[in-house]
Parts: structure tokens; sequence; C-alpha cells
């Protein structure tokens, strides 16, 4: 997805994270950022409240069962 071609507003974005095999089973929470390719490290703001310290932000919580 190219974001250079989103325009202000709402966006809605779908995408399948893979789960590794050997995950322990617990709650974990999903966290978001737009990279920026140069550093590796959060490089945009969402318009949210929430940001983290290290840039991201969290989005929900997942439960893993074994």
């Amino acid at each position: 997805m190219d974001i250079r071609q989103w325009l202000p507003g709402e966006r809605e974005v779908s995408d399948t994270l893979p789960i590794p095999a050997n995950l322990t089973p617990g709650n974990y929470k999903v966290n978001a950022a737009i990279l920026n390719p140069q550093t590796g490290k959060p490089g945009i703001d969402f318009a949210n409240d929430g940001r983290r310290s290290d840039g991201r932000y969290t989005l929900g919580t997942v439960k893993v069962l074994d």
C-alpha cells in the first residue's frame, strides 16, 4: 500500500498477522506504527491519542490460547 497517496481523514487498513507456532499463550498488545525506511523507527504521528514513548500506538489486545 502506498501511503503517499492517502489524503487527510480516516483510513481503514486490514492485513493478516502471522502468529508464531511457539508463541506462549497469553494476552498481547497489538501496536502499530508507520516506519521510516531509513531509520526503521516510527516516522509518522497518527491523529490518535495514546502515542507510546517508542512512537507506536496500541490498537488493542489479542489472546493467544494453547
